[in-house]
């Protein structure tokens, strides 16, 4: 038992690793919405503060992300600086919206570590998870739609459209979901 919490926990975090996430997923119902989310600018905190910084950001961020979460919400990191949310609702609710501005907010909020301050964002990427998916199709149109985010200026979220169509013109995009932390 206790190995194989130990295979599918991430040893930093205490959070589920992309094993322990993926296994979850496999028996969760077919419903919901995959939520992917990528630091911003965290090379920048590696590069000037080490990667002991990076370690202790990536804790203090995992443990920001908690407090956002409610207890139907499953939260992971898939690695590196790469978080997962499962939801137990659709992307369309706007609880989805709720919550992703929640965390990128609450990351805004400069981190204090003992080698100095780091400001990092946080890109979101969300899906519909269909009962036609895997795992690995949902994750694929959540990390699509983060991209989005990260090639438009990141620090925001889009959510895909149920047909996994991510490439909207500037008019539709305020209106379907892609949102811009302003101020930082």
């Amino acid at each position: 038992l206790a190995l194989r919490r130990q295979a599918s926990q991430d040893p930093l975090t205490g959070l589920l690793n992309r094993r322990g996430f993926m296994e979850r997923c496999v028996t969760a119902p077919k419903q919901g919405a995959l939520v992917v989310l990528d630091l911003d600018d965290f090379k920048q905190v590696n590069d000037n503060l080490g990667h002991r910084a990076g370690d202790e950001l990536l804790v203090a961020l995992s443990q920001r992300l908690r407090h956002c979460c409610c207890e139907e919400v499953r939260l992971g990191r898939l690695g590196g600086d790469e978080f997962v949310l499962l939801l137990p609702w659709p992307s369309e609710d706007p609880r989805t919206s709720h919550l992703a501005r929640q965390c990128i907010d609450a990351i805004a909020t400069p981190f204090e570590l003992p080698n100095g301050e780091a400001a990092v964002g946080l890109s979101m990427g969300i899906a519909a998870i269909r009962p036609q998916d895997d795992f690995s199709t949902a994750l694929a149109r959540a990390d699509q739609a983060m991209y989005r985010v990260k090639r438009s200026g990141k620090r925001g979220f889009h959510i895909a459209q149920p047909s996994g169509q991510t490439l909207l013109d500037q008019d539709q995009v305020s209106e379907r979901g892609l949102y811009h932390r302003t101020g930082i």
